[in-house]
């Protein structure tokens, strides 16, 4: 039978315990220096264009939170459904946008912390007197929806949608610019509403000017509260989600994430309410 040396097995034992300890050293480094690909489709004022100044407050909110624990973020833009499944193949990091449920949830690691709301509301020219009560109220206007746009709320939007999208009720708005396409549309008086994210036309109505001339008609009850979620089988994801929750609490608490907002025209109740 072979025999080890006391020496040497002492020595191997210490090797051993070294490498270990390096190891984990620099897997916890790694979590701390590594630079995450985050990708969406446009959606301002929550993510914009990459090479945009402002590139979005969710965008923003989450590099600065990041930055803390020394983590950065490399933004890119791509169409929605590439980029759910880059996430979800490994080939991003993480998603802006992302509502949380059960069927997301098994797909995404969520933070506790979402970075924002939206709330679907319903618009109309300044001078009309229409106004969504309910599905039932879309029967006697034209509306603009912007090309196999889906609504998580109202509920039953989707099937008015699919059983009128193929008369002059619905006009399809496809391609870029397709806010400001529907703006057009309704001042022409070819379309009598659309619906969207209540922040995203807010924003889009300063940045055109148009705030006066394009109201809100009525809301959605429900609102959604949406997240930036990370590729769920990334070694690092937990790390990652506990990271971005620790720094959105340190720069609420210090004013920073305010400061953010503000750039956008909104306060910390439009970011997510005042009960986070």
């Amino acid at each position: 039978m072979q025999r080890t040396h006391p020496t040497l097995h002492i020595a191997l034992r210490l090797s051993t315990a070294l490498s270990l300890s390096v190891a984990l050293l620099t897997a916890q480094a790694e979590t701390t220096t590594q630079t995450l690909v985050i990708v969406a489709d446009p959606w301002c004022p929550f993510n914009c264009q990459q090479d945009s100044t402002q590139q979005g407050f969710m965008i923003d909110i989450a590099r600065e939170a990041l930055a803390l624990s020394g983590i950065t973020i490399d933004y890119q833009i791509t169409n929605w459904a590439r980029a759910k499944l880059m996430v979800q193949n490994g080939e991003a990091d993480g998603i802006v946008g992302m509502a949380r449920d059960q069927n997301n949830e098994n797909h995404y690691r969520f933070p506790s912390t979402p970075l924002g709301n939206s709330q679907v509301c319903f618009y109309r020219k300044a001078g009309s007197k229409w106004t969504f009560t309910g599905i039932a109220s879309l029967d006697s206007i034209r509306f603009g929806w912007i090309n196999d746009y889906g609504f998580n709320s109202p509920e039953g939007m989707d099937d008015w949608i699919k059983a009128h999208r193929h008369t002059k009720q619905v006009l399809p708005v496809s391609g870029d610019n397709t806010h400001a396409r529907l703006f057009k549309l309704m001042l022409s008086d070819r379309i009598d509403t659309f619906a969207e994210d209540r922040n995203v036309i807010a924003y889009e109505l300063m940045r055109s000017d148009l705030s006066r001339e394009i109201q809100v008609a009525g809301c959605a009850k429900s609102i959604d509260q949406v997240y930036l979620a990370f590729h769920k089988h990334a070694p690092h994801s937990a790390v990652w989600a506990d990271a971005l929750d620790a720094g959105v609490t340190q720069l609420k608490e210090n004013g920073r994430q305010a400061e953010i907002l503000a750039a956008y025209g909104l306060t910390l109740s439009d970011w997510i309410g005042s009960d986070q």
